[in-house]
């Protein structure tokens, strides 16, 4: 799942850079500048799941951290979803 991602997470970007810039940019409006901390990156160690040693080092901006983190709560929210009816008792023993 974490390398799926990261494409997911540039292709909105690729998309904007091919798209056509307005005629007129007085017709526009303002759009506030991003401030340095958002384009800044951050990185994380990540520990891999089954190693004590092996991990590997993510940079991200302040936004794709942020990406990130909702679509793993909407992941783990969607699971927890699908499993809210079912028992954890086999069925036919008495638990």
């Amino acid at each position: 799942m974490r390398y799926l991602l990261l494409p997911l997470l540039l292709l909105p970007a690729a998309a904007l850079a091919q798209a056509d810039p307005p005629a007129t940019p007085a017709a526009t409006p303002a759009a506030p500048e991003k401030s340095a901390a958002t384009d800044r990156l951050i990185c994380r160690t990540e520990v891999e799941t089954g190693s004590l040693i092996r991990s590997k080092k993510r940079c991200y901006t302040t936004e794709q951290w942020e990406l990130i983190a909702m679509q793993h709560r909407n992941h783990t929210l969607s699971i927890q979803e699908n499993n809210a009816g079912r028992s954890v008792c086999p069925p036919g023993a008495s638990c």
